[in-house]
């Protein structure tokens, strides 16, 4: 990915990157799904949170930095969004960023970073302040030299080895100007959320294509924040019209895509 310069795709041209748009890195989801389905999320992944970058720095200066960093370098970013008792609950943080002499630090248990011990940085939501409530959290960018990462568990789940999803404790130490000025609420449904689901099933429709079976993605509602959800269907080989067929009914009693209302 580093030689084809992939890492810095969706940073914008101006900064360095390649500006494209999330249809572009979509369709690489799905051709690297088709050979290596590890890979192909790891991609996914990142590109989430090169899109949280570019869409939620708001021309602050670190975060344009840091842009020009991904795509000169091809610097790889991690994601660390679910913690200690929190589970699967990303919207609260039990970790808060703690400020002090023009200086911020945090201290998480993270349950689970995909192939954190490889990559070039780390993405993670926190608690805004020590006082703040778990569901006020903002969104933090920090580079490898920067944090430390204590191994706590490992997640040996079978076919996915190869992303090394395993947990740590992350202890990391910055500048405040590290953090998006967007809260995390924003960001998570105008970009974290609708760039995870596109590319993800991007990534599955590829899985599902390399031994030529037919798949079909299609939107079944919204949760109950407003965000689109979807399921994929895996066909029979040869039995293209049996997804599509699937699809067109459930259709019918689910309704169509809806934009959620960030993007309607």
């Amino acid at each position: 990915m580093r030689e084809q310069r992939l890492l810095g795709v969706l940073v914008p041209e101006a900064l360095g990157g390649e500006g494209a748009g999330a249809a572009e890195v979509a369709d690489v989801c799905y051709t690297l799904g088709r050979a290596c389905a590890s890979t192909a999320m790891i991609f996914a992944m990142h590109q989430t949170k090169v899109a949280c970058l570019a869409r939620h720095s708001h021309g602050e200066s670190w975060h344009r930095g840091l842009q020009r960093h991904i795509a000169g370098l091809q610097l790889l970013m991690a994601s660390s969004t679910t913690e200690g008792g929190g589970g699967g609950n990303i919207r609260s943080s039990e970790a808060a960023i703690r400020n002090g002499d023009d200086r911020i630090t945090l201290e998480r248990n993270a349950s689970v970073i995909s192939y954190g011990a490889d990559a070039d940085g780390i993405v993670t939501t926190a608690r805004r302040s020590e006082s703040s409530e778990g569901s006020d959290q903002v969104l933090v960018a920090f580079l490898k030299d920067q944090y430390s990462l204590e191994r706590t568990q490992s997640w040996d789940t079978l076919g996915m080895r190869g992303t090394c999803s395993v947990g740590f404790i992350l202890r990391a130490s910055g500048g405040p100007d590290q953090v998006l000025p967007d809260p995390y609420e924003r960001i998570h449904v105008q970009t974290m959320m609708p760039f995870a689901h596109i590319f993800w099933s991007s990534v599955w429709a590829g899985v599902a294509a390399c031994p030529g079976l037919p798949a079909t993605s299609i939107p079944i509602g919204l949760a109950p924040e407003g965000l689109p959800i979807g399921v994929q269907i895996v066909g029979p080989w040869l039995e293209d019209r049996t997804p599509l067929k699937l699809a067109e009914l459930i259709e019918e009693t689910h309704g169509g895509f809806v934009p959620p209302p960030a993007f309607a």
